[in-house]
């Protein structure tokens, strides 16, 4: 029956390129620490360079103390052609002693975040806003004349 229904093969089909083209995609996106590395973090054991080369070099480090490390990982989920979506975000934090030896090692996850709201007022300009027309219109009689335009392009003496 499907193979006579070539309107039908064609429906079912396009129905099935549309149902995977709506599948979900996931992206993950910087760090993604594997559970048997952190296993082998352990503090007053490490120094700065095993650690960096067992999770490579982080992703920042803390604004005021270069001792704390940051490795920051996120993995996204988009459908369709809608914005992404966070499925998860996570901070391994890495803090050494003065001496370089690994203190402490802890994770951070969105609901450690802080939600910040946007600042929406905007900063006033001087001047005057123009309309569209006052824009095309502006330039009408700002020429130059024949007269004053011949002696910017004269030749030579």
């Amino acid at each position: 029956m499907l193979a006579r229904n070539p309107r039908r093969r064609i429906a079912i089909l396009a129905l099935g390129s549309l149902l995977t083209a709506c599948a979900a995609t996931v992206d993950s996106t910087g760090h993604q620490v594997r559970p048997e590395v952190l296993t082998q973090l352990k503090p007053g054991v490490l120094t700065r360079d095993d650690v960096r080369q067992l999770l490579g070099s982080p992703s920042t480090l803390a604004p005021f103390d270069a001792n704390i490390w940051y490795y920051i990982g996120e993995r996204l989920e988009t459908v369709a052609f809608f914005n992404p979506t966070l499925i998860e975000r996570r901070v391994l934090v890495v803090q050494f002693d003065a001496n370089g030896v690994l203190r402490s090692v802890g994770n951070l996850d969105e609901k450690d975040g802080a939600s910040l709201t946007p600042v929406t007022r905007e900063t006033p300009t001087k001047g005057q806003e123009l309309t569209i027309m006052e824009q095309l219109l502006g330039n009408l009689g700002r020429f130059n004349t024949p007269a004053s335009a011949a002696g910017a392009f004269k030749r030579g003496p």
